[in-house]
């Protein structure tokens, strides 16, 4: 692997350590949104599809507003990188206490990121979608 690209690798998997340094709280969401370019798109399941930091910033102090307690613990990064784009798979343990209860739920979550390297040498998120990655039941499928 090229020294160049390397860094870039580096770079990128460092962004989702920064994100796991987050409390989890509203207060979060300026950081985590400057890792976002101005006219991205997050992908929510059983969601409408969200364009923009207005419209994702709406969303996720709706989602923090509604837990005490956020903790992600990410996992697995797979990083492909050409030129000036580059994707990012990875998944996630996930531990939220819903406010108003004190039972810890865990979701197992994938994820998949879409960069672009800015003129500044940074990556910033161009899209981003995740669902859950729970396995399903096994039940047989009808005839």
């Amino acid at each position: 692997m090229q020294a160049g690209r390397e860094e870039d690798v580096r770079a990128i998997i460092a962004q989702l350590d920064s994100f796991a340094a987050l409390s989890g709280g509203v207060e979060d969401n300026e950081a985590y949104l400057a890792a976002f370019s101005d006219d991205a798109v997050i992908l929510p399941p059983d969601r409408p599809a969200l364009r923009g930091k207005r419209a994702m910033r709406a969303f996720y102090d709706e989602a923090f507003r509604a837990a005490t307690s956020v903790r992600v613990i990410y996992r697995d990064p797979a990083v492909e990188i050409d030129g000036a784009l580059a994707v990012r798979m990875y998944t996630a343990s996930v531990r939220i206490i819903l406010r108003g209860s004190n039972r810890e739920e865990v979701m197992h979550i994938k994820y998949l990121d879409v960069l672009k390297k800015q003129a500044n040498g940074d990556w910033q998120i161009s899209a981003h979608m995740w669902s859950n990655n729970e396995h399903p039941p096994k039940e047989p499928l009808p005839d």
